[in-house]
């Protein structure tokens, strides 16, 4: 675990602030620097309100968003967008050096910005400029929606072949596969591989997955009808949040058929069903406790 360097802040560290706008679809917001941290010639910087959607260092499923930020006229291309969590104690800690869950008492996360730069430009309290780059975060919200109208879809899909009621229910009232038994998710530009275990867990929950592994091709066609169903009656998205803070609990919400559905998530998005465009997914077994997706947005 590699400690900053060097720690510059505008305010005692108990009363920082940091307030998030991507779930609100926000590319550009004009912000004042908070704290400069600086190692190995990058300052990791962090502003009183971000468009940015930095990399969960838990849960990586969506890239972070890439951009500029601009400081007294000079511009900044960012070299990564993580999350940086400050510990009771007062440390900071950044991305994969964090040691603790999102839950820890006494622990507050923000959005860091990295940037090459020894840091002499960009100081507590300057006024910057954050600009988000437009396509990515588009391919990449869209991706997001569409792996969530897949999920909706594989869980009912898949429910006749449960033999009890595991008591998960998704947003549909279905049992909810793709949360019980997610393993990873990684989303790319247009596109979304999930990958599920089938193991002793999901089986002991009720889940039979014999008919599913001898024969994923006619699901995969269940699968699509379905979300193409959905594709073809345009519904606005939105994301309801309770709060600015990164860490804040946000829930992905649409209507299907007739059903509002709703889903925490802590990505961005599409603004509506027809934006996401044509989507297809393929489901491959590779072995007998393993089932991978791929999600293709066009």
């Amino acid at each position: 675990m590699k400690n900053f360097t060097r720690t510059e802040t505008i305010r005692p560290l108990s009363s920082l602030l940091s307030r998030v706008t991507f779930h609100e679809s926000s590319l550009l917001e004009k912000a004042s620097v908070e704290a400069v941290l600086a190692r190995d010639g990058l300052c990791t910087v962090i502003t009183d309100v971000t468009p940015f959607h930095p990399r969960d260092y838990r849960w990586p499923d969506q890239p972070e968003d890439t951009g500029v930020m601009e400081c007294g006229g000079r511009a900044f291309r960012l070299e990564d967008a993580v999350y940086v969590a400050l510990s009771p104690e007062g440390e900071f800690f950044s991305d994969g050096d964090i040691p603790v869950k999102k839950d820890s008492p006494g622990w507050r996360y923000f959005a860091g910005h990295v940037i090459s730069t020894d840091g002499a430009e960009i100081a507590p309290g300057k006024a910057v400029s954050l600009s988000v780059d437009e396509d990515r975060r588009k391919y990449l919200s869209r991706a997001h929606s569409a792996s969530h109208l897949m999920g909706l879809a594989l869980n009912r899909t898949l429910s006749r072949l449960w033999r009890k009621d595991p008591g998960n229910p998704d947003g549909l009232g279905f049992p909810n596969f793709d949360s019980m038994a997610m393993e990873r998710s990684k989303i790319d530009l247009l596109s979304v591989t999930d990958k599920y275990h089938m193991g002793k867990s999901l089986r002991k929950k009720g889940f039979e997955k014999d008919e599913l592994v001898s024969d994923p091709q006619s699901f995969g066609e269940k699968l699509n009808e379905l979300v193409s169903a959905w594709l073809a009656r345009p519904s606005p998205i939105t994301i309801r949040a309770e709060n600015y803070e990164l860490t804040g609990r946000r829930f992905w919400s649409t209507t299907l058929g007739g059903v509002t559905a709703e889903i925490p998530c802590g990505g961005t998005h599409a603004r509506g069903i027809s934006d996401i465009g044509t989507v297809s997914c393929s489901l491959e077994i590779p072995d007998g406790e393993t089932l991978i997706i791929r999600t293709t947005v066009r």
